[in-house]
């Protein structure tokens, strides 16, 4: 014979807590991520700002059409 303890009834609905003791207390509902609301709002660089970004690095070099 197992020594193991039989598994738990499996839960009648979804949200309920399958497992011995109590669910875990930093999980909350269900909620669908919506990635409009994440990227409505602007990215601001907390760096540096425009004018010195500008003199500190060096320009980029043109866009060369021609493969070697």
């Amino acid at each position: 014979m197992a020594s193991n303890p039989p598994a738990p009834e499996a839960p009648f609905k979804p949200s309920d807590t399958f497992a011995y003791g109590a669910g875990r207390t930093d999980e909350g509902p269900f909620e669908e991520w919506n990635p409009t609301a994440d990227s409505s709002v602007p990215y601001v660089a907390a760096t540096a700002s425009p004018s010195s970004a500008a003199e500190d690095s060096p320009a980029a070099p043109p866009f060369s059409a021609s493969a070697s």
